[in-house]
């Protein structure tokens, strides 16, 4: 399974998306558009994705993307 977050910036001027879940071989894979994964391949933004899905997710969105006809 695939799960999306939208994660502040620290100065909460930009927002982050975070994709990331489980592979069909239960591997952890997570990537983030934020500079820092560019070069770390590791991020606060994944952290917090993480440490949201550890404490129970409390708010949930769906969002349906538009799409062509």
């Amino acid at each position: 399974m695939t799960l999306k977050f939208q994660i502040a910036s620290s100065d909460r001027t930009k927002v982050y998306t975070v994709v990331g879940g489980l592979d069909g071989d239960g591997e952890s894979n997570w990537q983030c558009q934020c500079i820092g994964y560019s070069y770390r391949r590791r991020c606060r933004h994944i952290l917090a994705a993480m440490q949201a899905i550890d404490n129970g997710i409390q708010k949930v969105e769906v969002l349906q993307e538009k799409q062509d006809d």
